[in-house]
């Protein structure tokens, strides 16, 4: 918890470093979060029959509203692991500026081979012609190399960035 409130309260340091198990925490306090949602969202159905619906309702409310400004403390934490390995912590939009042109030439291509798309009679199938689990398989990709850049090993002692953290 420590290292959570810490995270948040650093929201506004992109200049200084910070260790990957405060990010690896910090993620994990994220998709926390949004397992709890996805699970109130999941028995809201049941909801109506229950006395406590508007409790429920209330705390979604809240988890969706805390899930929404978290994602500026993990830029900065981002940043800061970035600053870690003595990186410049522009590198975040790296992956913005590859996979974007990539996305939209293949979403081009899905809509351009959407008409081509057509269900052969003889053979009774839907033949499709769009390249959509391209997009995802290449995001995936992208993700995977951030998360190998994320764990590389710390530069020791003193950076450009700051200075060392020493280990917990």
């Amino acid at each position: 918890m420590r290292i959570i409130i810490n995270s948040i309260s650093r929201t506004f340091d992109f200049k200084s470093r910070s260790r990957a198990k405060e990010l690896f925490i910090y993620i994990l306090f994220l998709i926390i979060q949004f397992g709890i949602i996805l699970y109130i969202e999941k028995i809201k159905k049941d909801w109506i029959i229950t006395d406590i619906w508007w409790v429920l309702y209330y705390i979604r409310n809240v988890l969706i509203f805390v899930l929404f400004f978290s994602f500026l403390p993990l830029i900065s934490l981002l940043m800061r692991r970035l600053h870690d390995i003595n990186l410049s912590g522009l590198y975040i939009f790296v992956p913005i500026i590859i996979v974007s042109p990539i996305y939209f030439f293949i979403d081009y291509l899905n809509k351009k081979n959407d008409s081509e798309s057509y269900y052969d009679i003889n053979k009774m199938e839907y033949v499709d012609k769009t390249i959509t689990n391209i997009n995802s398989t290449f995001m995936i990709i992208i993700y995977i190399i951030i998360l190998i850049f994320l764990c590389l090993k710390h530069s020791d002692g003193d950076n450009k960035y700051g200075k060392w953290i020493k280990p917990d």
